[in-house]
């Protein structure tokens, strides 16, 4: 991931040209996600299959997950706690109403029918802070047992927050990254789903993800993996769809300013891989190399 700031002037997107031929890593978490992107309220609304396979030899008997924007949600998250601590040097250290953030599950139902949503409660297995809401954790009706999977219909509604750390919009850009409900990692018989910590990076599992993004048509837009299809709607939206392959996160940014540059293909240790630039105008003649020009 990139860090953001106020004044972003690069994204730059490594996309595979085509599906991965090896996959490299067990594909235990999945996801189908199809958002809606509301530019001018700064939401999502979203709705996200999880594909959950239990690659470990310990039966699982809830499900975590992880919900990063909540970090934002108020000021006294853990996030916030440690920014303050830190002098705030990732982040502002006092939110106001309009810079908060938000990821809220309206329902999670497994399938076949139960509907967990009353089962969910926020934990904080880091440092008990009873204000954090970046950790939510599911009993299962059923447990998951070794080799086994299990399949998440998760209903979520997030709000951007105003750029922190890692995500969120300033003026008319916009960059997604953690935005939706993210499973922790099942590891030696106990979940791995820390906190949203100021100092600390994402850990998580490796999978297939299939996105549906729907976005403004004047929105120029970049995300990860390969893009599959790029439809207008008749409401003056346009639906793109990507396909991502052993990725253990979907990232993407939209501004309706972006230069857009396809920088050639390169031959990566996996196989082709196309580079292509997005600029802000401003920045793009003091930035772009021509691929011709590299070594």
């Amino acid at each position: 991931m990139i860090r953001v700031g106020a004044a972003v002037a690069l994204f730059l997107l490594t996309l595979t040209s085509a599906y991965a031929q090896e996959r490299t890593s067990p594909g235990n978490a999945n996801y189908t996600i199809d958002v809606r992107l509301d530019a001018r309220a700064r939401t999502l609304t979203g709705r996200e299959t999880l594909v959950w396979t239990n690659i470990t030899t310990a039966t699982a008997r809830e499900l975590q997950l992880h919900l990063y924007y909540n970090a934002w949600r108020n000021n006294q998250s853990t996030f916030m706690k440690e920014a303050r601590l830190a002098g705030g040097w990732s982040t502002v250290t006092e939110l106001e109403n309009d810079q908060l953030a938000k990821i809220d599950v309206s329902s999670i139902k497994v399938r076949g029918g139960s509907d967990l949503t009353d089962a969910m409660r926020f934990i904080a297995p880091d440092d008990g802070n009873k204000d954090d809401k970046t950790v939510v954790d599911v009993h299962l009706p059923k447990a998951v047992a070794p080799g086994s999977f299990v399949q998440f219909k998760i209903a979520f509604q997030t709000r951007l927050p105003e750029t922190q750390a890692r995500s969120g919009w300033k003026r008319d850009f916009t960059l997604g990254g953690q935005w939706f409900p993210k499973v922790g990692v099942w590891w030696n018989g106990a979940w791995n789903c820390h906190q949203y910590h100021a100092t600390t990076e994402f850990f998580a599992d490796f999978g297939v993800y299939d996105v549906k993004l729907t976005v403004p048509q004047y929105e120029v837009i970049g995300a990860s993996g390969v893009e599959v299809s790029n439809v207008n709607n008749p409401d003056s939206t346009k639906t793109v769809t990507y396909h991502g392959d052993d990725i253990h996160d979907f990232a993407w940014t939209v501004s309706p300013r972006y230069k857009v540059q396809d920088d050639g293909v390169f031959q990566g240790q996996m196989g082709p891989v196309k580079m292509r630039i997005l600029m802000q105008p401003a920045n793009f003649p003091a930035c772009f190399i021509p691929a011709s020009q590299t070594k």
